[in-house]
């Protein structure tokens, strides 16, 4: 249980990638560690790049919609800080638990005061062997009801800063599109899912500037 980006670009309600079709690299990483881990996920639209500091050692930096890593983290008591160019703009002192991996969400628009930073953590359990798994994360501000739906599997319906439960299909490729509660099509391309491998697609954008995003982030470690 989860508690608490191929991009396409164009009006909200089409879909497209450049991550899925033609491309002969597998998503997603089987046989990763167990290591509690955390990773950045920028997706504020109109935010330069920022890092992700714990007890004060930068761990990550990206930019708008940029892939991240998980890093490695001792479980603990552990102070969460993302900044920019050494300006604060998210601090919180947190437990990690023993074999969770945590994502920190940076989405909204500074512009219009929307921004925000929220943790989501997730008890670590790998796909077994000929299985990968899928999830969405629901950045895209206004937009409720966001799901994921891969061959014949559906994932549950999320909210804003919200990521869903895994759904389980056969490695190998397949075609995921996101959704949401009106059925308007977010997003839709051909992955190559790899053996074992976990693959989460990150949805952001503007309702106000009418565009969407959705990111292909394979859950690297």
């Amino acid at each position: 249980m989860v508690a608490s980006l191929g991009i396409f670009l164009g009006c909200s309600g089409g879909g497209g990638s450049d991550e899925g079709g033609g491309s002969e690299t597998p998503v997603g990483t089987g046989g990763r560690t167990s290591s509690t881990g955390v990773r950045l996920v920028h997706g504020g639209l109109d935010e330069p790049p920022v890092s992700l500091e714990i007890d004060g050692k930068e761990v990550s930096r990206r930019g708008f919609g940029e892939e991240s890593p998980f890093s490695a983290v001792a479980p603990g008591a552990r102070v969460v800080r993302v900044s920019r160019e050494g300006v604060s703009l998210f601090e919180r002192e947190m437990p990690f638990e023993k074999d969770t991996e945590y994502s920190v969400l940076l989405f909204g628009e500074a512009r219009l005061d929307t921004q925000q930073v929220q943790i989501i953590s997730e008890p670590i359990a790998r796909p077994a062997t000929g299985e990968s798994t899928v999830t969405v994360v629901n950045l895209l501000g206004g937009r409720d009801g966001l799901r994921v739906r891969c061959l014949n599997e559906e994932s549950d319906a999320v909210g804003v800063g919200v990521q869903s439960a895994r759904i389980t299909v056969p490695s190998g490729p397949q075609l995921c599109r996101v959704t949401d509660d009106n059925g308007a099509l977010l997003g839709e391309s051909p992955y190559l899912l790899a053996d074992r491998g976990e693959l989460s697609l990150i949805t952001v954008g503007s309702r106000a500037l009418g565009v969407s995003f959705v990111k292909a982030f394979r859950d690297l470690d």
